[in-house]
């Protein structure tokens, strides 16, 4: 009897894992329908005014290049989706050794040479290495810092902390932004 009541319990969790699951996908559904509409939007608009005989060779060119640049954006968006589909459906080879206070410490390093602008503060605890998929943490960094770029001003300081708690890694990338809605 135990066994089977530790069995219905057992059920009982994967079936919330599996409803939690649903719904994580519901939104990122959602949210990527929502995002992917923005640009069409756009593009449709731009193709209209491009098919107006009467705009002038400027407008015509400043419409060209706003399309171009939905066109880019459309393409980020689509291969952010393919990597979440990757992420959720392939194995995740958490048995690779990542080096990650060198990861990070790279990537900062790059941050503060591509933006010589910016304060960038960072204390990172070294010698700090995870099991993970580096491609996936360098991703991570790389996202990370290009979403500075585009969302928070120019002098907004940005700092980057890396430190070990217990049996984990700790990894904080800080700066005046408005930050991310929370799933």
């Amino acid at each position: 009897q135990a066994a089977l009541a530790t069995m219905v319990v057992a059920l009982h969790e994967r079936i919330a894992i599996e409803a939690r699951s649903v719904e994580a996908m519901r939104q990122f559904v959602a949210d990527a329908s929502h995002e992917l509409r923005t640009p069409l939007t756009v593009i449709k608009g731009y193709n209209e005014l491009l098919t107006n005989p009467s705009i002038n060779e400027e407008q015509r060119a400043r419409a060209v290049e706003r399309v171009r640049r939905e066109i880019d954006r459309m393409d980020l968006l689509v291969a952010d989706l393919l990597l979440s589909a990757e992420v959720r459906e392939a194995p995740q080879h958490l048995n690779t050794r990542v080096e990650l206070s060198a990861l990070v410490e790279a990537r900062v390093d790059e941050f503060r040479n591509d933006h010589p602008e910016r304060e960038v503060r960072h204390e990172l605890a070294s010698g700090l290495a995870v099991r993970a998929r580096e491609d996936l943490l360098d991703r991570l960094l790389v996202n990370s810092f290009s979403n500075i770029v585009r969302h928070t001003q120019r002098e907004a300081a940005v700092r980057v902390t890396l430190r070990r708690e217990s049996l984990r890694a700790v990894l904080t990338v800080e700066d005046a932004g408005g930050g991310l809605p929370e799933y």
